[in-house]
Formats: structure tokens, sequence, C-alpha cells
């Protein structure tokens, strides 16, 4: 847990520490600490208008109504500035509230996103995996907005939303990769002030054969999977009984070529490749 340290004539008023160890004055008697207030993770949760983990990108920290802790109980500041973050006027008189925001009833929608990022893990190409994240309207009025992504993730739902305060709704993102790759994207979410989340992925290029014959009757197989991978050859002429024939060892490029040089002892031969 932090400790914010106070060093000579500092002066440390109204603040909030989330998670935190306190203040340390530093051995110093010329320094003003007042009204700040150390809070649990669990009590930040239900005092902000949202707030999941500490320097998230998609905390806010304005004031719930039943932030009782926080409302009407800092030092009035007014000799040094009279509004919060957002511009809002300080009280002249009487005590401020606690942090960078003064409380006010919220009647704006305010758009919130969980979770913030995402990984698919690890997909072979022409597959597909899917998944969710979640819009919440954390304000009130009425949520209006749209999702958006670039390729190769794409919405197949919940793409828009009209979400009342406090609603919910699930935004499907399916990852469809044909290229092996690290993929890493951005749904952007407008409406509520604008949100967004990021998503990745990482790719390997799905195991394959290619054929060719040469003049000789041999069968050259060009096997297409994981960089510097070690695949089995095999090969069978009913799909019941598959014989090892040999191995084959990806380059850095993902393939490799492998001679079946008894293919002409068969009338018809087929093959398969397995790690």
């Amino acid at each position: 847990k932090s400790v914010a340290t106070v060093f000579t004539g500092d002066i440390i008023v109204n603040n909030t520490i989330v998670n935190g160890g306190g203040i340390s004055l530093n051995n110093n008697t010329t320094s003003t600490v007042l009204d700040n207030v150390s809070l649990t993770a669990a009590t930040a949760g239900a005092d902000f208008v949202s707030y999941t983990t500490t320097g998230g990108t998609n905390n806010n920290y304005h004031l719930k109504s039943v932030a009782t802790v926080l409302i009407g109980l800092g030092a009035n500041e007014s000799a040094y500035f009279t509004t919060d973050r957002d511009g809002n006027a300080r009280p002249v008189i009487g005590n401020w509230d606690i942090g960078p925001y003064q409380y006010t009833l919220i009647t704006t929608p305010v758009i919130q996103v969980t979770p913030g990022s995402m990984t698919y893990g690890t997909v072979l190409t022409g597959t597909s995996e899917t998944n969710s994240i979640t819009v919440k309207n954390a304000g009130s009025g009425m949520l209006t907005g749209t999702a958006s992504v670039g390729a190769p993730f794409s919405i197949v739902s919940g793409g828009s939303y009209n979400l009342g305060a406090g609603q919910t709704q699930a935004v499907t993102v399916v990852f469809s990769p044909t290229v092996a790759s690290n993929y890493t994207q951005t749904v952007m979410l407008t409406g509520g002030g604008g949100t967004n989340a990021i998503l990745s992925g990482n790719v390997l290029a799905a195991p394959g054969v290619q054929l060719q014959v040469t003049l000789a009757k041999q069968f050259v197989l060009t096997v297409i999977g994981q960089a510097n991978q070690t695949y089995d050859v095999q090969a069978t002429q009913d799909f019941i009984t598959w014989t090892v024939i040999g191995t084959v060892t990806m380059g850095v490029n993902g393939s490799s070529n492998f001679t079946d040089t008894n293919a002409a002892g068969f009338s018809k031969r087929f093959y398969r490749i397995r790690e």
C-alpha cells in the first residue's frame, strides 16, 4: 500500500486516498494536512460513480449521494481556488466536498465499460473466438450510442444501445483472423462522454498441406504451420490406417517442404500432418 509523503511547507487538503497507507508528515511541523480521507476499494466502489481498480482508466471519481464521508466534510479553500475539476463552483462559505469534484446530482448519462481490456488468447487462422464486454449507464437520463471495432474483430450483437440509469448491455465481439500475427484493436463506444475497450489476440497459422508432383513421380508436400514447430507427416490409402512417414520442422516463415520418395509405389495416397 502506498503512503503519500508530505514535505516541508506542503499544503495537503481535501484528498481521497484509495487502498493507500495514509499521509506521512516526513517529520516536519510546517505542513498543512487537513480533511484527507482514506477509502478502501469497496468504499470507493460505492462512493464514486465507478471504481474498479487503482489507477484504472475507466474509473469515474464523481461522487454519489451515498458518499457521506466525503460530501460537505472538506475544508473551504476559496482563498486558493473556487471551482472543482469540472469548473463547477465551490461554495464561497461553508464546507467543501472532499476530492476533485463537488457533488451534484448527475442528470446526464455516463458510459462505463467492463472489462476495459480483454485478450482472446491464441487462435488458429480460419477459426474464430467470441467474447463480450458490458456497457453500463452509470449516470442518469438515456445513454444512446454505438460500438465499433476494426478487423479482424467485428461486433455481432449489441452494437447500438439505449440504456436508462443503471442499465447494462452486452456487446459481443468475434475475433476471426485469416493471417497469422498479433492483433490489438480498440472498441470505440460513443455516448455518455465516450469510452473504449482494448482487445488483443495472437494468431497462429493453421497446419495445412499443399501438394505438387515432380517429373520423377515424387510427391512434394509444402507443409504450413507454426514457425519452428515439428509435425509428423502421415499417409494412408483407406483413411482408416495412418502411417507416420516422416517429420518436418517449420522454418521461420511457417512453412517447409517434405518429399515422399515412395509415392510412385502407390496407386493412391493421402496425407495429413499432426503435432
